[in-house]
C-alpha cells in the first residue's frame, strides 16, 4: 500500500494568526502579574523594599595549623576576645583621652596591648628606631611615609610629627622640675588657638596652659611616656587605615577579667568594643620561635603587593605572616574569606542571613621538627650556657645554637636558638625584646639559620677532605709540627702563626684528633684558597659573595625566606671589605678564621655531607602540606642538592680522625659504651682580630646508630662537645616518646588482643 503525502501549498495566514494568539496570551499573563504586584500587593512590597536593607559581611577564615612531624600543634587559631575601636562610635574630638583611659586600665592590670611600631623611648627620654631585621627597615619606611616625612627623618622627627598631627602635648616642653615652656619650633598659630580654646589671653605662659588643661574637656597634658604610648596607638590607627570599614585592634586575646573591666568602663572610652575573633596562639610559647615565626599587621607596602593577588582578599587591617613558616607559607595557611548577606528591617533586626560564600580554613603545615626533641635540646643548651664560667676575656656566656639533621633525608629535627622569646607576646613585647640593654643575649637574633660565625677548627674537616680528594695527602702522609709554622719565616717574612702544641710528624687522622694547626696551615697553603673554597661549597658552607658559586639566597634548600648565605675567605671577599689580600691569609682560612662565616645549619650540613660520603641533601623544615582534616596535598621528598664522588679512603680517614677526637676527651662517646660510633670535631674560633674573645663549637655525625648530624655553637662558651652525647641521648628519648604516642592503644586484630 502506498501512502500519499499532502503536497499542497503552505498557508502563511494560519501561522500569523497562531503566533498573534500566543503573544496575546503571554502579554496578558504579564499584565495580570503586574496588576498583582503594583495594585494588590503594591503597598506591602514598597514598605518591605524601604524597610529592609542588606549588608554583605566578610567572614574571616580560620588560619591553618602548624604542627610538628607527629601532628603536635605548634601554632593554631582559637576563639579569643579582642579589644577593638569602632570608627563609627569613637568620640573623635576626645580620642586621645579615650586611648589614655584605656591604656591606663591596661597598665593598672599589668596587661600588654598591641604596639607594632619600629620606634622606642629610651631610659634617658630620647627616641630611637628599632633596626634588628629587614621587617624593621620596612616598618621605618612605612612610618616616614605615613607621617609624610623624608626618608632621612630621625626617630625624634617622627615623634615630633606624631605629637603635632595628633595634638598630643603639642608645642609644650618641660624639664625634670616641671618647668614648662613653648617649643621654639612649635607652630605659633596652633599655640594661639590652644590659648583661645582654653580661655587664656595671648600672653599666657606654657605653665598657664598646662594648669588650664586640668579643667578642660578638650585638652590634656600627659606625661612623656603616656604621650608616646598614645601617639603610637594613633599612628597605628592611621597606618592601618582605621575607618568605617576597618576596625582597629588595640589588644588581642585578653582575659575574661579584662573583658569585664573594659565592658564596665566602656563609657570612658567610647567606640571601644569587645570582639570575639579567631586569635593565633602558639602552644609551646618560645619553642621554635626562630622558625615558626609570627603574624602581625601588614605594612602599607605589604598591602600594595597583596591586594593585587586575585586569589586572596586582603584588607588593610588584616594580619599576615611576618617571618618564619608563618610568612613563607602565608598562602597555604591563610585560607579564604567567606561572605554572608545579612538583611535587616527598619528596626535593625536581622530578618535573614544567607551564606553567599563559605569561608575556607587554611591548610595545615606539618614540619619535620620533633617538638619534644626540640624541648629537650632547648633545655640542654640553656642549662649548659647557664652553668658556663665567665670567659678568660671577661665575657659571660649568654647565647648559642644547636641544629640536628636526619642524614638520610635532610630533615631538620631540632633547631634551637638561645635565648628565645614567647611568640604569644612577641608583638606586645617587641620594643623590649629589641632593647639590647634589657636583653643582652639579643633573643630576636636567629642563630640557627641567619646569624653567621667563624667555624674555627671544625673547618679542618673541609681542608682534610680537600687534601685527600686532590691527592695532596694520603691517610699516612705526615707533616712535621714544631709549634711554629716557619714557611713564611724562611721566605723572609715575619709572619709565623703557631700551634697549641708540639706534635712532631703527624698524619691527617692525628691532626684531626688533636686539632694540629701546623698540619692544616701547610696543607691549606699547598692547595690554595680556590681548592679550599671549592670543597667548602661541596660540603654545604654556602656561597662566595663574588658570584662564582651558588649565589641564591637559599643555597641549602631551606624554606624560610631571606636565608643567609655564608661567606668563604677569598681575595675578592677580603678586598670587598676594605682589606688587603696577603699570601699568608690562606693558612688562617685553613683553620676556619679570616673572612669565613657560616651558620650553624651549614655547619650541620657539613657534617651530614661527610656522613653521606659527599652527598648533600636539601635541608628542609616542612614535611607536608595538608587539608585541615589530614588529606596530604603536597609532601616534601628528599632532594640531593649537590654531590661529589668522595672516595671511601677519604671518608674513612676523616671519620677516623673525628672519632679519635670524640673518644680522647672521655665525654661518653666511646663506641663500646654506645654500641655505635660518633665522629666529632670541635673549634674555638676567634671573634675579634686579636683573638681575645672566642666562641666554642662542635660538629658531629653518627655511624651505625641513629643516622643524624649535630652542630653546636656557643658564644663566649666552652665545652660544646659535651652537648653532643646529651643531644644523642635526647634523640633516643624523643624517639621512644614518639613511638609511645603513635602506638595503637586499641588493637584491632584478635591476635593483638590476645597478646596483651
Amino acid at each position: 500500500m502506498k501512502i500519499k503525502f499532502n503536497t499542497g501549498r503552505y498557508n502563511p495566514r494560519v501561522r500569523i494568526i497562531a503566533l498573534a494568539t500566543a503573544m496575546a496570551l503571554v502579554f496578558g499573563l504579564i499584565a495580570v502579574r503586574l496588576v498583582y504586584f503594583q495594585i494588590v500587593r503594591g503597598e506591602d512590597l514598597l514598605a518591605t523594599a524601604r524597610e529592609n536593607t542588606s549588608t554583605t559581611l566578610t567572614v574571616q577564615a580560620a588560619r591553618g595549623d602548624i604542627v610538628d612531624r607527629y601532628g603536635r600543634k605548634l601554632a593554631t587559631s582559637i576563639s579569643a576576645y579582642n579589644v577593638v575601636f569602632d570608627y563609627g562610635y569613637v568620640d573623635h574630638d576626645h580620642l586621645n583621652q579615650s586611648i589614655f583611659n584605656l591604656i591606663s586600665l591596661f597598665k593598672k592590670n599589668g596587661v600588654s596591648w598591641n604596639q607594632p611600631a619600629p620606634i622606642t623611648r629610651n631610659e634617658d627620654g630620647s627616641y630611637s628606631f628599632i633596626q634588628t631585621s629587614e621587617d624593621d627597615e620596612a616598618a621605618i619606611e612605612t612610618m616616614t611615609s605615613v607621617l609624610e616625612l623624608n626618608v632621612y627623618a630621625t626617630a625624634e622627627n617622627c615623634v615630633d610629627k606624631m605629637m603635632r598631627d595628633y595634638n598630643i602635648n603639642y608645642g609644650i616642653e618641660h624639664d625634670e622640675n616641671n618647668n614648662f615652656w613653648f617649643s621654639d619650633t612649635a607652630d605659633q598659630e596652633v599655640i594661639a588657638q590652644m590659648k583661645q580654646d582654653l580661655g587664656l589671653p595671648d600672653s599666657a605662659s606654657a605653665a598657664d596652659c598646662v594648669a588650664a588643661m586640668q579643667n578642660s574637656d578638650d585638652y590634656a597634658y600627659y606625661s612623656d611616656q603616656d604621650a608616646f604610648d598614645i601617639a603610637l596607638v594613633r599612628y597605628n590607627m592611621e597606618a592601618q587605615e582605621f575607618s568605617l570599614v576597618n576596625q582597629y585592634t588595640f589588644a588581642s586575646n585578653i582575659s575574661i577579667d579584662m573583658v569585664v573591666q573594659v565592658s564596665e568602663l566602656s563609657s570612658t572610652f567610647p567606640g571601644v568594643e569587645i570582639a570575639q575573633e579567631q586569635e593565633r596562639t602558639y602552644t609551646n610559647n618560645s619553642l621554635g620561635s626562630c622558625f615558626i615565626g609570627n603574624i602581625g599587621p601588614m605594612y602599607r607596602e605589604d598591602y600594595e603587593v597583596l591586594q593585587n593577588d586575585p586569589d586572596y582578599d586582603y584588607a588593610m587591617n588584616d594580619y599576615i605572616g611576618k617571618f618564619g613558616i608563618e610568612s613563607a607559607y602565608e598562602e597555604e595557611l591563610r585560607g579564604q574569606k567567606g561572605q554572608v548577606i545579612v538583611t535587616q528591617n527598619s528596626d535593625g533586626d536581622v530578618v535573614s542571613s544567607v551564606v553567599d560564600d563559605e569561608a575556607e580554613t587554611g591548610h595545615t603545615v606539618r614540619l619535620t621538627i620533633d617538638i619534644y626533641f626540640q624541648q629537650l635540646v632547648s633545655q640542654l643548651l640553656a642549662n649548659h650556657i647557664a652553668s658556663s664560667p665567665v670567659s678568660a676575656a671577661g665575657y659571660t656566656p649568654q647565647a648559642g645554637a644547636a641544629v640536628v639533621i636526619d642524614n638520610a633525608t635532610g630533615e631538620i629535627l631540632a633547631a634551637v636558638s638561645y635565648p628565645s622569646y614567647d611568640l604569644n607576646t612577641y608583638n606586645a613585647e617587641y620594643s623590649n625584646l629589641s632593647n639590647a640593654e634589657l636583653n643582652p643575649g639579643i633573643p630576636l637574633r636567629d642563630r640557627c639559620f641567619y646569624w653567621t660565625y667563624r667555624p674555627g677548627s671544625t673547618f679542618k674537616t673541609v681542608v682534610a677532605t680537600a687534601g685527600l680528594e686532590t691527592g695532596q695527602i694520603t691517610r699516612n702522609s705526615t707533616i712535621n709540627c714544631t709549634r711554629v709554622y716557619r714557611y713564611y719565616l724562611n721566605q723572609g717574612s715575619s709572619f709565623a702563626p703557631t700551634c697549641l702544641g708540639y706534635h712532631g710528624a703527624i698524619n691527617v687522622i692525628g691532626a684531626l684528633e688533636v686539632s694540629c694547626n701546623i698540619f692544616f696551615y701547610e696543607l691549606g697553603r699547598r692547595m690554595g684558597i680556590d681548592t679550599i673554597d671549592q670543597y667548602a661549597t661541596y660540603l654545604g658552607l654556602g656561597t662566595y659573595e663574588t658570584g662564582n658559586a651558588n649565589t641564591s639566597d637559599n643555597p641549602n634548600g631551606l624554606e624560610l625566606r631571606n636565608g643567609t648565605a655564608s661567606t668563604l675567605t677569598s681575595p675578592e671577599v677580603t678586598e670587598s671589605k676594605g682589606g688587603t689580600w696577603y699570601e699568608g691569609n690562606v693558612v688562617q682560612a685553613a683553620i676556619g678564621q679570616m673572612d669565613t662565616y657560616v651558620t650553624p645549619l651549614q655547619m650541620c650540613l657539613q657534617a651530614s655531607t661527610i656522613a653521606n660520603h659527599g652527598t648533600r641533601y636539601a635541608s628542609h623544615l616542612v614535611k607536608s602540606i595538608e587539608t585541615y582534616d589530614g588529606t596530604v596535598l603536597e609532601e616534601t621528598q628528599p632532594e640531593v642538592i649537590s654531590e661529589f664522588d668522595m672516595q671511601d679512603s677519604t671518608y674513612e680517614a676523616v671519620r677516623d680522625g673525628m672519632i679519635a677526637a670524640a673518644t680522647r676527651t672521655n665525654i661518653g662517646l666511646n663506641s663500646s659504651e654506645l654500641g655505635y660510633s660518633v665522629a666529632v670535631k670541635t673549634g674555638t674560633p676567634q671573634v675579634d682580630s686579636g683573638g681575645v674573645r672566642t666562641n666554642n663549637c662542635a660538629i658531629a655525625f653518627t655511624e651505625g646508630g641513629p643516622n643524624i648530624s649535630i652542630a653546636v655553637m656557643l658564644e663566649d662558651g666552652t665545652n660544646a662537645n659535651r652537648l653532643i652525647r646529651q643531644i644523642i641521648d635526647a634523640y633516643t628519648q624523643a624517639q621512644a616518646q614518639a613511638q609511645q604516642e603513635t602506638a595503637t592503644h586499641y588493637p584491632q586484630e584478635l591476635n593483638d588482643v590476645l597478646s596483651q
